[in-house]
């Protein structure tokens, strides 16, 4: 008789099972990883814009821009939320990293990973609680009607775009230490 699937396809050779979670995530990697890339260029774009608008309203045409000139600021806000997002997706790509423990336990890489284990999650439980006081934050923006004071501009808003960015970060966060905790098991240390 043919051997099980399981039994004929070693996991631990290297091959890589896809399971249908790892599939949801991929896409859901790749849609924030998209859609936060995109708005972010378009949010520079717009700083850009409104910042050069302002410039010639003041120092050519000797005016107020109106209330725009606050709109950079919370602009800027954004685009740093969502660009931490971006440096979260991948740890090794575009984050500032202190690499002390690295150089202190880098001939015991499985003690490293622990260290990053503790991390990870410290890390996880700081962005849940954040995005837990941003939401609590926007509920009550939302119920006090706090504006902007020149365009007048829900503030809320503004929060809100910090506390789905918490989240995902805690998720990108719970992803990295997935992988750490798979390399702890299969003890893949050389």
């Amino acid at each position: 008789p043919a051997p099980e699937l399981s039994e004929a396809i070693p996991r631990d050779k290297g091959m890589k099972e896809e399971t249908p979670l790892k599939k949801l995530f991929q896409w859901f990697d790749k849609a924030i990883g998209g859609a936060v890339t995109y708005v972010s260029a378009f949010i520079v774009f717009a700083i850009f814009a409104i910042v050069t608008i302002l410039v010639f309203a003041r120092y050519v045409f000797h005016t107020s821009a109106g209330g725009i000139d606050e709109l950079p600021t919370y602009f800027l806000l954004i685009t740093v939320w969502l660009g931490a997002v971006l440096c979260s997706r991948d740890p090794n790509e575009g984050q500032i990293k202190v690499d002390v423990l690295n150089s202190l336990l880098k001939k015991k890489p499985m003690a490293l990973d622990c260290v990053n284990v503790v991390v990870q999650i410290i890390s996880i439980a700081a962005m849940l609680f954040f995005a837990y006081l941003s939401f609590q934050y926007v509920g009550y923006g939302i119920a006090s009607g706090n504006t902007t004071l020149a365009l007048r501009v829900p503030i809320w808003i503004f929060t809100l775009c910090m506390s789905i960015c918490s989240c995902l970060l805690a998720i990108y966060e719970a992803a990295i230490l997935v992988r750490i905790i798979r390399r702890i098991r299969r003890r893949d240390y050389g």
